[in-house]
């Protein structure tokens, strides 16, 4: 049974501030690109051979099935090699390498934007397949299946057909989507109107951290109505008078810095999306509007955006009913993008905003890659390695995975990449087990991970109903953090519950 939810402030569990950007700049293309085929956990089968001659957004690696995962070249050019490379998730994969020459057919060009309004869902859901576009709300999956599953399921208890829009990071080290929601918002709302469609969804709610400080006009987007909206019957006249001239110019603090002011916010705003011409049912073509929620949401504790975290943080909302049962669809503010990308402009997945960060590095800072990159370009990009490198993580701190070789590829699902100094964050080297018991005091779910950790390592004699319990592992990696003696207690409980022991 799930006790109450134990959260730590970020500031706890990260040494140093999560760095903040708000401009990026464009890598230069490496000589070879390495594209591991298998971007999610589907089987994906090479369309290509060595020797090939490749064109840019060429398929070069596809699933089985119309809707299955598909790889594009990311340059265009030759290929060179296909070999089992290292990938950022630690294992090892076939990989193509190609060599880059040639003429770019979409880099540069100017593309036409699609009217995908008149489109059926089923026709959106197929361009976001053939343009490779994958969901990185938690793990990577394919987009275009989760999409048709969900399309074609039945609500619970006659609940509204959901998308749920996370416009954070999962993990506290990694800044991206903030980033991307800040600096791309008409897109990504526009991106989560495609997939409201596409899904069939009747309710949308889109998840704004409290760190959120939107860039540029905002005159034409629903986000400020939200701010008007928030500053609801609580906030005093006076302040509420002081927020609407800037908000009608576009130009408003931080919702964390608005709470720092007092100013108590209505953490929900509903409004009915514009949906002219948008067909939600592709058998009698009748038009429904979908609701869109906004709800803000403490980016600053952990954890605060995984899966069952958000479903908890809305049932305590009294606005929104009802409250989300579990079968809804979760996507990222980056998969929003992605679709915003692929489908109103037709572009495959072949490039991707990247935040790149530690203090090994001379510099830090967002930059656009093309797949395949390797690390060593990014750390190039930003000035070199200038102190002794300790470790490469890849997608944040506590949810990341470690990796040392500087040649692992971009890929899909990567969204930051931390080249570590010495002790930046945690020590590496590990102790005997002092059985401080911090780690079960910590773990939003209770479990007892120093218990899984010895049936793992030790093979203690655990009674079968303690291992079942690591299937309810949410995977927030609390008990890596506040380990003492630096274990790899997460490792383990998700070791256990993938091998089912």
């Amino acid at each position: 049974m799930e006790k109450n939810t134990m959260k730590m402030h970020v500031s706890k569990l990260l040494p140093y501030a999560t760095p903040r950007f708000s401009e990026y700049s464009n890598s230069f293309i490496p000589r070879e690109v390495v594209i591991p085929i298998m971007q999610t956990h589907d089987a994906v089968e090479c369309s290509v051979a060595v020797g090939d001659r490749v064109q840019e957004g060429q398929v070069i690696a596809s699933g089985k099935g119309l809707l299955g995962p598909v790889v594009h070249s990311p340059v265009p050019g030759t290929v060179v090699g296909i070999n089992n490379k290292l990938m950022p998730n630690g294992r090892r994969g076939k990989s193509i390498t190609i060599r880059f020459q040639g003429e770019f057919s979409l880099f540069g060009k100017s593309l036409a934007k699609n009217d995908w309004e008149v489109m059926t869902p089923a026709a959106l859901i197929r361009l976001i397949s053939d343009n490779g576009i994958i969901n990185t709300f938690h793990k990577p999956a394919v987009l275009s299946c989760q999409l048709e599953k969900f399309s074609r399921s039945d609500s619970r208890n006659n609940s509204p057909k959901t998308l749920v829009v996370r416009c954070s990071d999962e993990d506290p080290g990694c800044t991206l989507d903030l980033f991307l929601f800040e600096q791309k918002m008409p897109e990504i709302l526009e991106g989560i109107d495609v997939l409201a469609k596409a899904a069939q969804a009747t309710r949308v709610i889109v998840l704004i951290p409290k760190r959120f400080k939107p860039s540029g006009d905002l005159s034409s987007t629903p986000i400020k109505e939200l701010v008007k909206k928030s500053f609801f019957k609580e906030a005093s006249p006076k302040v509420a008078s002081k927020m609407e001239g800037p908000t009608e110019q576009g130009e408003i603090s931080s919702l964390e810095e608005t709470l720092e002011q007092g100013v108590h916010v209505a953490e929900i705003a509903v409004e009915e999306l514009p949906v002219s011409s948008m067909e939600y049912n592709s058998e009698n073509q009748t038009k429904e509007s979908v609701l869109k929620q906004f709800v803000i949401f403490d980016d600053t504790v952990y954890p605060s955006g995984g899966k069952r975290d958000i479903i908890n943080l809305v049932k305590k909302k009294k606005n929104i009913q009802p409250s989300l049962q579990g079968d809804e669809l979760f996507v990222d503010a980056s998969t929003a993008f992605a679709v915003y990308e692929g489908v109103v402009y037709n572009k495959p997945f072949v490039d991707k905003y990247i935040q790149v960060s530690g203090r090994a590095l001379a510099g830090q800072g967002i930059i656009k890659v093309r797949l395949g990159t390797p690390l060593r370009y990014l750390a190039a990009e930003l000035g070199g390695v200038t102190r002794p490198l300790k470790k490469i993580l890849i997608n944040g701190v506590l949810r990341g995975t470690n990796v040392l070789d500087w040649d692992i590829p971009v890929t899909k699902y990567v969204k930051s990449v931390i080249f570590s100094a010495e002790n930046e964050y945690f020590s590496s080297s590990l102790e005997e087990c002092v059985q401080c018991g911090r780690c079960r005091t910590v773990c939003p779910v209770g479990l007892y991970p120093d218990l899984l950790y010895k049936k793992y390592s030790q093979n203690l004699d655990l009674d079968p109903v303690y291992i079942e319990t690591a299937s309810m592992c949410t995977g927030c990696a609390l008990c890596n953090a506040v380990c003492s003696s630096r274990l790899p207690l997460h490792q383990c409980i998700n070791f256990l519950t993938r091998n089912k022991l």
